[in-house]
């Protein structure tokens, strides 16, 4: 199992698993760890990612954030 985990380090941003029958699928805060405890408990190799993937929009804080980083609509054209 590979994890991105969101900026605030409690949630999962991107997941990677090789059978979704073995290892189930977490949502909201949490899910981190819970994706964790899920991959322990199925004897599973557990891989936490960093990149441009651990920013996600949850709060109005974070569109603050977007602004600050330039992600605005504006940027892509």
């Amino acid at each position: 199992m590979a994890l991105v985990p969101d900026q605030h380090g409690t949630g999962t941003n991107a997941l990677l698993v090789a059978t979704a029958e073995r290892d189930p699928f977490c949502f909201g805060e949490g899910s981190r760890a819970a994706h964790a405890a899920a991959a322990r408990a199925a004897g599973a190799s557990y891989l936490e990612l960093d990149g441009p993937l651990t920013f996600d929009l949850d709060t109005p804080d974070d569109l603050l954030e977007a602004d600050l980083r330039g992600l605005d609509h504006e940027a892509g054209r």
